[in-house]
C-alpha cells in the first residue's frame, strides 16, 4: 500500500501506523454520523408531531450539508499537510528539470 503525505506527516509526529488507522476510522465514522443523525432526529420529530416526512427531509438536507462542509475541511487539511510534506520533493524535482533543460 503506498504511503500518502498525511501518513508521512503522522509518522514524523511519532504516531504508529495503528494510531493513524484509528485516527482515520474516527474521522470517517464522524462523517457518517454527521450525515445520518440529523435525518434520524427529523424522523423522530415527524413521529412525535405526525408531520411525516417534513422534518425527515429537512434533517437529511441538514445532514448532507454538514457532511459536505466537514468533507471539504478534511480535504483542505489533507491538501495542506501533503503540500507541506512534499514541499522539499517538489522543489527538488523542479530544480532538477530546470537543470536538465538548461544543458
Amino acid at each position: 500500500m503506498p504511503k500518502t503525505g498525511s501518513t508521512k506527516a503522522s509518522s514524523q509526529r511519532g504516531l504508529s501506523p495503528l494510531a493513524v488507522g484509528y485516527l482515520w476510522a474516527s474521522r470517517v465514522g464522524n462523517l457518517g454520523l454527521q450525515m445520518v443523525l440529523p435525518a434520524l432526529l427529523g424522523y423522530w420529530v415527524d413521529l412525535q408531531w405526525l408531520t411525516r416526512p417534513a422534518f425527515t427531509i429537512a434533517g437529511a438536507v441538514l445532514g448532507f450539508v454538514l457532511f459536505m462542509l466537514k468533507l471539504l475541511a478534511l480535504a483542505k487539511e489533507l491538501s495542506k499537510s501533503s503540500s507541506q510534506a512534499g514541499l522539499g520533493a517538489s522543489s527538488l524535482s523542479k530544480s532538477g528539470s530546470q537543470q536538465n533543460t538548461g544543458s
